[in-house]
């Protein structure tokens, strides 16, 4: 199991480390979204993401199926679905 969260701590999740898959995306929207060179991600399922704290913290852009979180507090991006 891994644990992650947002800068402030705000926002906290766990999720099972059994990834799919991992890479780095280097398009312009990912770039945008991350204010660097690339944006790293792992392909998992949705139900082995959990919230373990601030699920009432989040700032969600886009829609229900595709999506990026960030933390309301510090705005950091915390998962894309």
């Amino acid at each position: 199991m891994l644990a992650g969260k947002c800068l402030c701590g705000a926002v906290q999740y766990a999720v099972a480390d059994e990834f799919i898959y991992a890479a780095n995306c280097h398009c312009s929207n990912c770039r945008r979204t991350t204010g660097s060179a690339f944006k790293p991600f792992a392909g998992i399922e949705r139900e082995r993401l959990s919230l373990t704290k601030g699920e009432d913290n989040l700032l969600i852009f886009g829609e229900e199926t595709v999506h990026d979180t960030h933390c309301k507090t510090c705005g950091s991006l915390l998962y894309s679905v």
